[in-house]
């Protein structure tokens, strides 16, 4: 029997985002930004690049990319 993996949640916790929160399906992502068009956008964010990084969910880890000449942080290490 084949183990089905469930969608991982992405949820804005700071600033103004246009969008709280969305879901990644296995083998989905999502890109968070200042430009409109990212899955998770906060335009009003001066800390944040146009395009700033962008989750990937294979199944079962995600992968966080920086997109970002500024860095990201995860838990305040840089990604």
């Amino acid at each position: 029997m084949a183990i089905q993996q469930s969608s991982v949640l992405i949820e804005a916790v700071a600033g103004t985002p246009t969008v709280r929160s969305v879901r990644i399906p296995p083998g989905g992502s999502v890109t968070i930004g200042r430009l409109p068009e990212c899955d998770l956008a906060d335009p009003g964010d001066a800390h944040l690049s146009r395009q700033h990084c962008r989750i990937e969910y294979p199944a079962p880890d995600c992968i966080l990319h920086n997109l970002s000449s500024n860095g990201t942080l995860l838990k305040g290490q840089p990604a």
